[in-house]
């Protein structure tokens, strides 16, 4: 059984009262501390042993005459890129795939300019109503005809021969997942260098590697960053995705790596040592704007919870997430207490959801269900406007 440390209680109420000040904030801290030690033990009781369970992208009814690839593009507000874009995917040398650009409600002229390109590979939709970063990579996957799937984001660009290099790895074993390096474009000196090359601790990296033991490294080595890469520098099998949940929208910065994390529990990984693609990140980008909020403060602990979950890997791996999972729930409070007063009602709520919801994984008929704009956008009735070329 896979369970947090009976001492969570007292070290969890602790570390909250002691960074507290003050007569009525420690009477505040102290009630929110054992809220939050309650539904820690509870949660991980509960959910022990239990398999991951998420909701699906709803598969598509598909033709006879299907491409390799679906080369998926979620947008927004990208008309200054968009184009250099879509000309990297329509100038790959590998030629067997179809386009599939998803705009997520633009503001800007990017449906304009997405619409001037001419190719019969290319599908446009745009969505009538905004369906979050997640939701709409999952609308990209729900969309995608193709056996595999290359993610390019609308401000990245792919290199000439990045699916000719890709595709024939799959062709070796049970390889779910193929990434390589990627170029960088940044105007960010300290983001390259801390960033600009992601899979050192990985190496050496041989052309097929198991699956499993990347997921164990990573979790030993205390299961932070992303040693694969982001969406544009992976291609993946579209159906083993599907299989594992597809991106979950919980981890608005981490769904690549906690998605690439699901794969590889089930599938080996294909390197290629050489560059396929370009990252373009600058300070008006989503990742660069949603680090200087901090929106995703917990993105961190719905992986770990996940990899704690996962009955796909071995009990220790699990065992050791689940640690992990306890420390940075301790460290969390801290820093919830020790941030903007302000804040700190939210923000511990939003913990103490966090910790109800991994617990509520324990049983298929309380999987998590995204709500709002989100769950609209991942199943039931299509909302979109289909404007295909």
């Amino acid at each position: 059984m896979i369970l947090a440390s009976s001492r969570v209680r007292h070290l969890a109420a602790r570390s909250i009262l002691a960074t507290a000040r003050g007569a009525s904030e420690v009477t505040a801290a102290h009630r929110q501390a054992r809220k939050l030690e309650h539904t820690v033990s509870r949660s991980m009781i509960s959910g022990a042993g239990a398999r991951l369970q998420m909701p699906l992208p709803r598969l598509q009814v598909r033709g006879n005459s299907l491409p390799k690839v679906s080369v998926c593009i979620p947008v927004y507000d990208s008309a200054d890129t968009v184009e250099r874009c879509i000309d990297s995917v329509m100038s790959q040398s590998f030629r067997d795939f179809e386009c599939v650009v998803v705009d997520n409600h633009s503001s800007d002229s990017t449906l304009a300019k997405v619409s001037r390109f001419r190719d019969g590979r290319l599908k446009v939709v745009r969505n009538e109503f905004n369906i979050g970063l997640v939701g709409n990579h999952n609308k990209c996957v729900r969309l995608a005809q193709g056996e595999l799937i290359q993610f390019v984001h609308g401000d990245d660009w792919l290199l000439p021969h990045c699916l000719e290099r890709l595709v024939p790895t799959f062709e070796v074993g049970n390889v779910g997942l193929a990434f390589a390096p990627r170029r960088v474009d940044t105007d960010d000196d300290v983001w390259k260098a801390r960033y600009g090359r992601l899979h050192t601790p990985l190496e050496p990296l041989g052309p097929i590697n198991d699956g499993r033991d990347i997921v164990k490294m990573f979790v030993l080595a205390g299961a932070e960053g992303n040693w694969i890469g982001e969406p544009t520098s992976v291609m993946f099998r579209r159906d083993l995705l599907v299989e594992v949940g597809g991106f979950r929208p919980q981890l608005p910065r981490l769904q690549d790596i906690d998605a690439w994390l699901r794969l590889l529990a089930r599938s080996d990984a294909a390197w290629i040592d050489e560059a396929l693609s370009v990252r373009w990140h600058h300070s008006n980008t989503y990742t660069a704007q949603h680090e200087t909020t901090g929106a995703a403060s917990l993105d961190h602990l719905w992986l770990l919870s996940g990899l704690a979950r996962n009955t796909d890997l071995a009990g220790a791996v699990r065992v050791r997430a689940s640690g992990l999972w306890t420390r940075a729930i301790l460290g969390n409070s801290r820093a919830i207490l020790s941030g903007p007063r302000a804040l700190r009602v939210t923000r511990f709520r939003q913990l103490v959801a966090h910790v109800r919801v991994a617990g509520a994984w324990s049983t298929p008929e309380k999987a998590f269900r995204p709500d709002g704009e989100q769950a609209r956008g991942l199943a039931g009735r299509d909302t979109e406007s289909d404007t295909s070329t």
